[in-house]
């Protein structure tokens, strides 16, 4: 079925611009009528960042692309500093407006927001005017952070106040980004032992308005960080009490090759089991490649490959978001400089899909269609329920697109431009709870497991 065809008809203009997206989909989709599904709906989305600073109707555009595609959870930064930009005095002073607009254009389109709960402020950070620094305390975080929860999380006064828009509340908040990193917090001394506390305060004062909300870790970078295993055992010998209390921990592997990234996936699942969390969920909240130094053709067939593998697989993953939807207006320059921040994204801002695009998305429908198989066996699950890994999907221009010999160089700086049109970027080089209990091996049954796991507690 064409990704387009079920939907109510966009205003006419509208359709044009979505004319290129929506051909390449139907091409890559094909026809399927598989009665169950292997990825629940919201185990795929996509990174938005940029998509809500274009003109009005080209935004408009990219978010109908995006439901029409049947994405259903988009993430996007929650600044706490455009929120609360001065120091509160005898009263909280929160301006929302910033974020409302955001959580109306997600569940306008029918798309739920996967916040970020971003950053410090100029006040409240280690480094004053620094809100990449570590917040002085935890308090004033916390707060914000139940804030949000009580505006846009399950029964939040936000959906009160507009009963006109589909009520899609927030189900997922991720405290922090990358808090291994230098560029999002600034000392590692003792980043993993000061995140520890931030995540336990934030998601207690969460907890107080949305119990049922999970409360993810910020995404650890896997690449020219902080290592992700120290980081994770450090946090958890600080708090021991995070094995039982941790919902899901977000992990970001920014690997080029499929080889190296499955490698790293599986590598922190064995972390997280050794030290007390393999009932916790692994959300892949970011994920992504750049084609300054990887040919258009293989990532997308490493993009396709993970989103059709991941549902199925032993690490317990919940969540595949790629990094990032929107293509720089330099995607198509012939040359490609060493400073590869235009070249992550996915669709060019015409909607013209990139072969990731187009593989990645004809991938996560494949696996929201596959039969699930519901054993617990490992020889009797095996693959049943995995698609076949056939050949990449790939146009002409990202067939004959080689750039192996840059791909391959040692050691190169990375740099990526982050959501909201800022130009920070990073360099990097190239158990006691039921869930724990499923035995390795049946895929998705232990991340269906782990989910409802999560679900069910207090």
């Amino acid at each position: 079925m064409c990704f387009f065809a079920a939907r109510a008809r966009p205003r006419r203009a509208a359709v044009t611009r979505l004319l290129p997206l929506a051909a390449a989909l139907c091409v890559a989709a094909g026809p399927s009528s598989a009665p169950a599904a292997a990825a629940p709906p919201e185990f795929f989305g996509i990174n938005a960042g940029g998509v809500l600073d274009l003109p009005a109707e080209q935004r408009e555009a990219h978010l109908s692309a995006m439901a029409a595609a049947g994405m259903k959870t988009l993430r996007l930064d929650a600044s706490w500093s455009s929120v609360q930009p001065t120091a509160p005095n005898s009263e909280r002073n929160y301006r929302w407006d910033g974020l409302d607009a955001i959580a109306g254009a997600f569940a306008r389109h029918g798309m739920r927001w996967y916040p970020v709960l971003a950053y410090s402020t100029e006040w409240s950070g280690q480094i004053a005017g620094d809100v990449m620094s570590a917040p002085a305390g935890t308090a004033a975080y916390a707060e914000y952070a139940r804030s949000f929860a009580a505006r846009y999380g399950t029964g939040g006064s936000f959906w009160a106040e507009h009963p006109e828009l589909p009520a899609l509340p927030t189900t997922r908040y991720e405290i922090w980004n990358e808090p291994n990193a230098r560029m999002f917090w600034r000392s590692q001394d003792t980043a993993p032992e000061q995140y520890a506390e931030l995540y336990v305060a934030a998601r207690a004062a969460i907890k107080t308005v949305d119990p049922g909300g999970l409360v993810v870790t910020g995404g650890l970078l896997d690449a020219n960080a902080s290592d992700v295993h120290v980081f994770l055992q450090r946090m958890v010998r600080h708090r021991p009490e995070l094995r039982s209390t941790i919902d899901a921990v977000g992990y970001h592997p920014y690997q080029y090759r499929y080889a190296s990234i499955i490698d790293g996936i599986r590598r922190f699942r064995r972390t997280m089991d050794q030290v007390g969390l393999a009932g916790a969920a692994m959300e892949i909240t970011e994920i992504g490649i750049t084609t300054a130094w990887v040919s258009e053709g293989e990532r997308a067939a490493t993009m396709s490959r993970l989103a059709r593998e991941l549902p199925d697989g032993d690490e317990g993953v919940t969540r595949f978001l790629p990094f990032v939807w929107l293509a720089s207006d330099r995607y198509d320059d012939p040359v490609r400089p060493a400073e590869p921040d235009h070249w992550w994204g996915m669709v060019r801002r015409d909607l013209r899909p990139t072969a990731t695009a187009t593989a990645y998305l004809a991938a996560m429908r494949l696996a929201q269609a596959a039969p699930v198989a519901l054993a617990t066996d490992r020889a009797a699950v095996g693959r049943s329920a995995r698609i076949s890994s056939g050949a990449p999907l790939r146009t002409g221009r990202a067939a004959s697109r080689q750039r192996g010999a840059r791909a391959r160089r040692g050691g190169p700086c990375l740099t990526r431009a982050r959501a909201r049109g800022s130009s920070r970027g990073r360099c990097f080089a190239a158990p006691t709870r039921a869930a724990a209990a499923v035995a390795p091996g049946t895929g998705v049954v232990r991340s269906l497991a782990i989910s409802a796991a999560l679900r069910a507690r207090p």
